[in-house]
């Protein structure tokens, strides 16, 4: 049975997710706060749910000095507000979900968060997406008194099957 929703998803604006869609690794660099930087693996997972209104993102690492984090994401379109959405659950944060929001700036998804309670405190983050051929870039940073700064970074590449 299909419902309003369903029948008038923002098929266009979901599909320019897809580049997420799969499973990939990568060796990230972060940058902790009052830390030196660390470099750890990076395993994500990404597929469409169901009724392909929500792209579903799981995420796994074991990050020296914080210890095993996992994350889940949701993406999605908000045709009201005119953006993309994404709902975050991370082991690395004391509140539950983390809410983004933003849209394409160039060849880059962006999206920034609510404030939320992390491991460093009040914390507020810039996600920002980039397709590569093979994969995809990803850029987060921390927000402190001088703006946005680099918290962690790395390139995903799919995994070998």
């Amino acid at each position: 049975m299909q419902t309003w929703i369903t029948k008038n998803l923002p098929i266009e604006q979901l599909k320019r997710l897809d580049f997420l869609v799969g499973e990939f690794s990568s060796w990230h660099t972060m940058w902790p706060v009052g830390r030196s930087p660390v470099q750890f693996r990076s395993v994500v997972r990404a597929h469409r749910e169901g009724c392909d209104r929500f792209l579903r993102m799981e995420q796994f690492s074991d990050v020296p000095g914080i210890g095993l984090v996992s994350s889940t994401e949701m993406f999605t379109f908000n045709r009201r507000e005119s953006n993309f959405e994404a709902f975050g659950f991370s082991t690395a944060h004391e509140e539950s979900l983390m809410k983004f929001h933003g849209g394409w700036e160039g060849d880059r998804l962006i999206l920034t968060s609510t404030p939320a309670r992390g491991y460093a405190g009040f914390e507020r983050y810039r996600h920002t997406f980039t397709p590569t051929e093979a994969g995809f870039d990803f850029l987060e940073e921390r927000w402190d008194i001088c703006g946005f700064v680099r918290h962690m970074q790395g390139s995903y590449l799919p995994c070998p099957i």
